[in-house]
């Protein structure tokens, strides 16, 4: 019995040793789950750490990850401009960021390249952001850097009124917002961590260990598109409840961030037009994914600041786990973007 036992033992190892070699092969990777750029802002919520360097390791990726000491994935900028040069400074959530890419593969890189030396494209990309963020962030940082262009890049999960996010194994709640006569007016995020996946050290370690296989990241992948076993998985902490109902008093849930939204992200427009003439900046949005704009959205849009600029992306530009744009993709979004800039006189 023992020695079936361990001959079985032996079998299943050696099948696994097969399997992880074989998915290597294929280019898939473990995930680090040592991976954490995110440190909490009074402002905005959360923000990258300052000059933070480590490996960003997912199913489909293993990429270099370093950020300047701004807190910004882009090199080393200085606030003032010389010359005639021509700054391009571009807000964003994770697809700014260049989720999944090396540096040298981010479109903002590769239009800075296509530009040449008299431009200079500044990323302010930040996972998770949506456009109370980015002009919040906008206000604070962007206009230090004097731009002569404004892009800011948006997809289907930046605009409504969900005031929750998830990052890392932890949620986190944006900055509080009101209307006051007319006028956008923030509040402050006091310092709260409320943790989604277990506190257990057990089922913790356990996961670390599971995620540092290539094979067993798959499995996870697969397995979380059945609803019965994603539930299952919440529960013993493996995986992030990514749902929070409103009133949840378990997960804090503050209600108030869903007050006005759309006025306010109207507002936060008409703010934009007015300071592009103020500051002398020409300022485009670009929207990006699969899915159609929101017609509130591209409403308002049209209203303030412009027609945003659609870019529809094909399945074969994305990571195919995780939705965002891949290598390829990048490469696209930077031709695109280049192109509607000269069409437009943006360049002049």
């Amino acid at each position: 019995m023992k020695k079936n036992i361990l001959l079985l033992l032996i079998v299943l190892l050696l099948m696994f040793s097969f399997l992880e070699c074989g998915f290597r092969v294929l280019g898939y990777h473990g995930i680090n789950t040592n991976f954490n750029p995110i440190i909490y802002s009074q402002d905005l919520g959360w923000k990258l750490k300052n000059s933070y360097k480590g490996r960003w390791s997912a199913l489909e990726w293993d990429v270099p990850y370093e950020t300047n000491s701004q807190g910004f994935r882009d090199k080393e900028r200085k606030f003032d401009k010389t010359g005639n040069l021509t700054r391009i400074i571009v807000l964003g959530d994770s697809h700014a960021e260049g989720w999944g890419v090396k540096f040298q593969d981010m479109w903002q890189v590769l239009l800075e390249n296509k530009l040449g030396d008299k431009f200079e494209v500044v990323n302010f990309g930040v996972r998770g952001y949506d456009i109370i963020q980015e002009y919040r962030q906008f206000l604070q940082v962007g206009v230090k850097y004097h731009p002569d262009i404004v892009i800011q890049m948006l997809n289907a999960n930046d605009f409504g009124p969900d005031r929750v996010t998830l990052m890392g194994d932890v949620q986190r709640f944006r900055p509080e917002y009101r209307i006051k006569n007319g006028v956008l007016e923030f509040g402050n995020y006091s310092q709260k961590e409320n943790y989604i996946v277990s506190r257990n050290r057990f089922l913790n370690g356990a996961k670390s260990i599971i995620y540092k296989s290539a094979f067993l990241s798959w499995i996870k992948y697969q397995l979380v598109v059945f609803p019965g076993v994603n539930s299952y998985l919440i529960k013993l902490g493996l995986r992030k409840d990514q749902y929070v109902e409103p009133g949840n008093k378990k997960y804090e849930y503050i209600e108030i961030y869903n007050n006005d939204y759309n006025n306010a992200v109207e507002i936060i427009y008409k703010e934009f037009s007015r300071l592009a003439k103020e500051l002398n900046f020409k300022m485009l949005v670009v929207y990006i994914g699969s899915q159609e704009i929101d017609p509130d959205l591209k409403s308002i849009l049209e209203r303030t600041v412009g027609e945003p600029l659609q870019i529809r992306t094909v399945r074969d530009q994305e990571w195919r786990y995780e939705g965002h744009t891949n290598v390829k993709g990048h490469a696209a979004v930077a031709e695109d973007i280049l192109e509607y800039l000269s069409k437009n006189r943006f360049l002049l």
